[in-house]
C-alpha cells in the first residue's frame, strides 16, 4: 500500500498515480519499456501482469467501483496525484470479494470531503533544458510539456436538504 505522503513525494511521469503499480512485487509491464506516457489514455497502465497472469485479467477499482473500460481494456478514470489518498496493489490470496480476477487488484482510494473548503494548484513542467542528452544520441531533442491542474474539495451543499446550512 502506498499512502498519500509517498504518492505526493514519488516522481510519476505525467502525474499518473497508476504508473506506481510497477513498484509493487509481482507486477510486470505488459507494454515493455514504453511505460506510462503523456498521451496514454490508460491502456499502458492497464496492461500489466500481476502474479504472472495475462494482462487483461486484473481488476482496477476506484473507491471500490470498477475502473476498467470493458470495450477498450483501458482505465476509465485516471485520478490526479492530488486527489488520491491511498493506492494499493493486492495479489496472491485475496478475499472472496475479489473472486472475479485471475491476476491482482489495483485499488485507488480518493480523498474524502471535509467541512472546510481546500484546494491545490500545480504545474507539471518537462523541458529539454532540464534534461541531459542521451549518451548515445547525437543531439538533444526538443521537449516542451506543461500540464496544469488542481484539486478542490469541501462540503457539498444541496439546497433544501440540509436545514443547518445557510440558504
Amino acid at each position: 500500500m502506498i499512502e498519500n505522503r509517498c504518492i505526493d513525494d514519488l516522481p510519476s511521469n505525467a502525474r499518473t498515480v497508476l504508473g506506481l503499480e510497477l513498484l509493487a512485487p509481482n507486477v510486470k509491464s505488459g507494454t515493455g519499456p514504453a511505460g506510462v506516457r503523456f498521451n496514454d489514455r490508460g491502456r499502458n497502465v492497464a496492461q500489466v501482469s500481476i502474479n504472472g497472469e495475462p494482462n487483461a485479467s486484473n481488476a482496477f477499482l476506484i473507491d471500490g467501483a470498477n475502473n476498467l473500460n470493458a470495450y477498450y481494456k483501458d482505465i476509465s478514470v485516471q485520478p490526479t496525484v492530488d486527489a488520491v489518498e491511498e493506492f494499493k496493489v493486492q495479489s496472491g490470496s485475496m478475499s472472496a470479494e475479489f473472486g472475479n480476477t485471475l491476476g491482482g487488484v489495483v485499488n485507488v482510494v480518493t480523498k474524502s470531503g471535509t467541512n472546510q473548503p481546500h484546494g491545490s494548484l500545480y504545474e507539471f513542467l518537462r523541458n529539454d533544458k532540464f534534461d541531459a542528452r542521451n549518451t548515445f544520441a547525437a543531439r538533444k531533442y526538443p521537449l516542451r510539456h506543461n500540464q496544469f491542474g488542481g484539486a478542490l474539495g469541501g462540503p457539498a451543499y444541496i439546497p433544501r436538504l440540509h436545514k443547518d446550512l445557510p440558504r
